[in-house]
């Protein structure tokens, strides 16, 4: 299998200056738990025979570059990465099991280029071309509008202040509003 792994500066700098401020422990086994998660992205791949891909580690996470997949491969490959964090819940280590949680709910979300947008786009493919489009939209602004409504509920309800808040705008903002390149949609052989 031949690969290439590119991490953004950015995120190197944050990660040491996190691990320089005793946050060490947090950082690996977050990093741990991404890794594992692309990692069954790069199983499922392989398992499909393709050999050449990218991925590129940034701030919101990690993108996989390949070649062309029919919808089925890109459900069961999207699939792959948040069934890896489902199978390490098991793990009985508490904050690893918190952030693997939080992986998992995070990348099932139907918002592009999330998994959970990946799979809805492929499922919707296969079963429903001609609504593709209207429904991934839909879902993506319904996923949206809960994701702010229970920052928003967190915040006045919970004691953890104004950051489920923050979060939930922080995700909204990366995803929805400065999107970065996600899925092409002209690479799904159908």
């Amino acid at each position: 299998m031949r690969g290439r792994v590119r991490f953004s500066p950015a995120l190197v700098f944050s990660l040491c200056l996190l691990v320089y401020h005793g946050w060490g422990r947090e950082v690996g086994c977050f990093l741990l738990a991404v890794l594992l998660h692309e990692c069954g992205h790069l199983l499922a791949l392989s398992v499909f025979g393709i050999k050449t891909w990218q991925i590129s580690f940034g701030f919101g996470g990690a993108v996989i570059e390949t070649g062309a997949l029919s919808y089925a491969q890109e459900f069961l490959c999207a699939a792959a990465g948040p069934l890896v964090n489902l199978v390490l819940l098991l793990f009985p280590y508490r904050f690893f099991f918190q952030i693997n949680l939080l992986l998992l709910v995070y990348n099932l979300l139907p918002i592009a280029p999330l998994d959970g947008w990946r799979m809805l786009f492929a499922a919707t493919g296969i079963y429903a071309p001609c609504s593709q489009n209207e429904i991934c939209n839909a879902a993506e602004m319904i996923a949206a509008a809960v994701l702010l409504f229970v920052g928003i509920w967190c915040a006045a309800r919970l004691p953890y202040g104004r950051r489920p808040l923050a979060f939930a705008v922080g995700i909204l903002l990366r995803n929805c509003i400065f999107r970065p390149e996600g899925i092409d949609k002209a690479r799904f052989v159908g």
